[in-house]
This record gives structure tokens, sequence and C-alpha cells, in this order.
């Protein structure tokens, strides 16, 4: 991935720009590569309604990076430590589920950033070794 890229989908909501995607309910490669061919600046890959698994995202991740879309990923209901290990395997942003209050909000994004603007550990594998914290931080799109 290249670091033109990364952070894409944020700037351009930033600027106001539109941005269009899909969601992604298998995990079968080629058809992962079918939706990234298709146009689209961003895909979301359901892991709380899809067939796809924590295992799948590496490959759906790096295939969808590779044709310059922006993966996020939906992670199962109250499973915040999950968006850890999607951001890990290469996701840029999480989706969380039924937020309900503004603690639920809070605790969503503390779970996606590293300290000192949240909780996560550091353990990215599909990031570039010595990636800057505070630039990931900045990337990241924490939904809810």
């Amino acid at each position: 991935m290249t670091g033109q890229h990364r952070g894409r989908l944020r700037s351009m909501l930033r600027a106001g720009t539109t941005a269009f995607g899909t969601a992604i309910a298998l995990p079968h490669p080629f058809g992962v590569e079918q939706v990234a061919k298709s146009g689209f600046d961003w895909v979301f890959i359901d892991l709380q309604h899809g067939l796809a698994t924590y295992r799948d995202l590496p490959e759906m991740c790096m295939v969808l990076r590779t044709h310059q879309v922006t993966p996020l990923v939906r992670v199962p209901f109250g499973d915040n430590s999950g968006a850890q290990r999607a951001l890990d395997a290469g996701a840029e942003g999480i989706i969380f589920p039924y937020i309900e209050s503004s603690a639920d909000a809070h605790a969503a994004a503390i779970s996606c950033r590293y300290p000192p603007e949240g909780i996560r550990s550091f353990g990215p594998y599909r990031a570039p070794y010595g990636a800057d914290l505070a630039a990931a931080n900045d990337d990241l799109l924490c939904l809810v």
C-alpha cells in the first residue's frame, strides 16, 4: 500500500468530496477483486452479517488496497477488541453497529486509537514497520 493512498477516503470526506462505496459479505478473493475493480472509493467488509471472518481480513484488505480501494470493516455488535484486529489486518476504518450513547461512541473511538488518544495496542502486521502512530490515529475512520 502506498502512502499516497492511505487516508485518501478520510481526505475526501474532509474536503467534502463524494465518495462511493459498497458492502461485501463473501470472503472469496476473486469476488473481492471484482468489486475492487468496479470503481468504488471504499468497500466495507461485513463481519456482523457476512460470511467473512477475522481470518479472511488480511487477504481481503490486501486485494482492496491493491486496487486503491479503502477497506472498512463492520465489526459484530459489542466487539471493540475485534476492531483492533481488523485494523491490524489492514482495515483503514471501522463501522460500529448499535452505538446508543456517547459512552458507547467513546468506547468505540478509543478502542481504535493508539495512546495517548486511545487504548489500541501495537500489533499492525500489515502496516509498515515503524509506522507513525499519530498519523495512524489521524488517518483512521471510526464510524458509529
